[in-house]
């Protein structure tokens, strides 16, 4: 092809280039344009929760672009981000975007002109946490080293939450001045944050103001302890969820160089590291606020329990039952009587010190039992002494005696025999008159506290306790003559009610319930706890299930008990402790509260949030054989004085 001949050919694709030039610029222009747009990033549905939350921001509000935070200032910083961003959109398109966008801002976005590029000259500003506002210079903290690290902008504003987008994480100021505070006591210092109330606080009728307490030299302490919670280390496990090298894991121990590179170098948050501390005021006794759910439920009111008092003033707010329809709340006037007041229904969580060791009555069977208390003790560590442990076993099978004569009685009752039934009544009423003298319960045992028990056994308890139990035995002995073998009786409950072996598994039953069926389970003898490893007893058994087995079983379980009560009598120390000595879990004896001031303030501080039994961070299960079966109580604590879950598995 000559030159002449290809000229119109060359002239055709030097127009085409050019127009496709000329068509190339405004388009490429309009498509940079378009990637600077916060709606580019809607492209990509990871970044869909990302964009809804700058929409609804002030940052949104204001239009301010996701470039002007994320692109530092400068043609090359821009030109960096763009090759960042085109990278970003090559992963996504070929699958291989990760699971969570990770970006940087720096300092330099943050201050550049026009958004706060004079924070740093606006001294201190209020900070708005709720019930109190801190001031807070922004001039120090960025400018000067900060407890050996430098701290960026998005060091404080890094939390991405629902309309705010960039807001403080409060858990990194908590992080900072709470951390190793005993080295530097200035940080963990109140007022280096906020001052006292400006107003008077109302207490009740009683006017309090802070300002002369802080005048005398009473530090915040004194009545606000435990406002801070955690202890913010750094377990080596967590180093793993992002590092696999192993050179990298065994800088571990360098603090200074791993702030450097998490803090100053790169934005890692601090709750990726180290555990979280909590700051905040605790309720004052009976205000009602927010707190986490009951027996798994949905949070509601939360009241805690007051002192139930044996001589008039206020007295406790009893739940009904876990799933109850309302509290009531019981107030004595001395010396006439009572007044009952209904309230609304309450999430209440009570807390461990209403289970203490006082001069007070207590008779909730749930709270006030062993199976609860060991649960805390559990979870605490707390050993009880030995001679507790003996007297624990030995009122538990007194009152397991109790539960069976009643249960007997009404079936007898139920079918006409009331001859047995006022046997098993008057056996029932002897052993409740020494339940009552013993801790002032008749139905339920209100005897034990955590640590031990209200107090030891009166003096001729043990008499009592053995002439109730050969009472017990002749009553027994009549009732078997008259009911085991009456044929009336038999043709009215076998075959009544039979629940098999395969149902009563299936339906989680325990006790007499499950025995009766054949199915060998007693938490006494498969799980010992307190004693009862030491102890000789059979479990009775039967096969069929009905109600006449059922009878058989509590009847002999019944003869059981009285050997272990025997037993007991035979193998407890005759003297010692029967509750922990320390003042921290059980208050001191009554006497010394009068005569000593070291006792006294142990007495008080039992009585004064921030000074009550507060178990450490975690979660237990402990099980006792209850009179229907097993009893199981799940605890979740958080470190504070509230149970933060209290979960019984009733029997049955």
């Amino acid at each position: 092809m000559s030159v002449a001949s290809r000229r119109p050919l060359l002239v055709r694709v030097g127009i085409a280039f050019l127009v496709a030039f000329l068509v190339a610029i405004p388009a490429g222009f309009s498509f940079v344009e378009w990637s600077v747009q916060p709606g580019f990033c809607l492209n990509c549905h990871l970044m869909i929760p990302y964009y809804k939350s700058w929409e609804d921001s002030a940052h949104g509000k204001k239009q301010v672009s996701c470039v002007q935070c994320h692109y530092e200032p400068g043609i090359v910083e821009t030109m960096k981000g763009k090759v960042m961003a085109l990278n970003m959109v090559v992963k996504y398109a070929t699958g291989a975007e990760g699971t969570k966008p990770w970006a940087q801002v720096s300092d330099a976005s943050c201050m550049r002109g026009g958004c706060h590029s004079q924070r740093l000259l606006a001294g201190a500003v209020k900070f708005d946490m709720g019930r109190v506002s801190i001031p807070f210079n922004h001039t120090p903290h960025l400018l000067e080293m900060r407890g050996g690290k430098k701290l960026r902008c998005t060091s404080c504003h890094s939390q991405i939450v629902q309309g705010e987008h960039l807001s403080v994480t409060v858990t990194t100021c908590f992080t900072c001045h709470f951390k190793g505070a005993e080295a530097d006591p200035k940080m963990g210092d109140c007022r280096t944050c906020h001052g006292p109330p400006e107003k008077p606080i109302d207490l009740g009728g009683f006017v309090f103001e802070h300002e002369a307490y802080l005048e005398r030299g009473v530090t915040c302490e004194s009545c606000h302890p435990g406002t801070t919670v955690g202890t913010g280390e750094v377990p080596e496990k967590r180093c793993l969820s992002c590092h696999g090298v192993v050179e990298h894991l065994q800088r571990y121990g360098e603090t200074e160089f791993i702030h450097a590179k998490h803090v100053t170098t790169h934005k890692v948050d601090c709750l990726q590291c180290h555990t979280e501390i909590t700051h905040k005021l605790r309720p004052r006794p009976g205000a009602e606020v927010r707190g986490p759910a009951k027996w798994g439920e949905a949070p509601d009111v939360v009241d805690s329990w007051m002192v139930v008092t044996r001589h008039g003033g206020r007295v406790s707010e009893l739940h009904l039952q876990p799933k109850g329809h309302g509290l009531i709340a019981i107030e004595q006037r001395r010396p006439t009587g009572i007044r009952v007041v209904p309230k609304g229904k309450g999430g209440a969580r009570a807390v461990y010190e209403d289970d203490q060791p006082s001069t007070t009555w207590k008779a909730c069977f749930l709270k006030f039992g062993h199976g609860y208390h060991m649960a805390v003790e559990k979870l605490m560590d707390i050993e009880v002494p030995i001679r507790g442990q003996w007297v624990r076993v030995l009122t538990s099978e007194l009152m397991r005696i109790c539960d069976h004569q009643t249960c007997l009685a009404a079936t007898c009752m139920e079918l006409g025999a009331f001859t047995a039934f006022l046997y098993l009544i008057k056996g029932r009423e002897l052993l409740w008159e020494i339940l009552e003298r013993l801790c002032g319960a008749r139905v339920t045992t209100s005897y034990s506290r955590i640590g031990g028990l209200t107090d030891d056994l009166y003096p001729d308890f043990e008499a009592q306790v053995r002439q109730a139990i050969r009472d017990c035995r002749d009553i027994n002995s009549e009732v078997n003559k008259l009911m085991t073998g009456n044929r009336i009786f038999i043709d009215r409950t076998k075959g009544i009610g039979a629940l098999s072996r395969q149902d009563c598994i299936s339906y989680g039953f325990t006790g007499p319930m499950a025995r009766a069926a054949g199915i060998e389970v007693d938490v006494r003898a498969h799980s010992p706890y307190l004693t009862y490893g030491q102890l000789d007893f059979e479990i009775p058994l039967c096969s069929n299930g009905d109600c006449y087995d059922r009878y058989l079983v509590r009847f002999f379980e019944m003869e059981q008990s009285l050997r272990m009560i025997e037993q007991c009598f035979q193998k407890m120390p005759k003297s010692g402790p029967v509750s922990v000595e320390d003042y921290r879990i059980t208050p001191p004896p009554k006497e010394k509260v009068y005569t000593r001031i070291e006792e006294l303030m142990a007495h008080f501080k039992h009585h004064m949030w921030g000074h009550m039994i507060a178990p450490p961070a975690g979660q237990v299960y402990h099980a006792v054989e209850g009179g229907n079966g097993e009893l199981g109580f799940y605890l979740v604590s958080t470190g504070e004085e509230r149970p933060w879950k209290v979960r019984c598995r009733p029997p049955c």
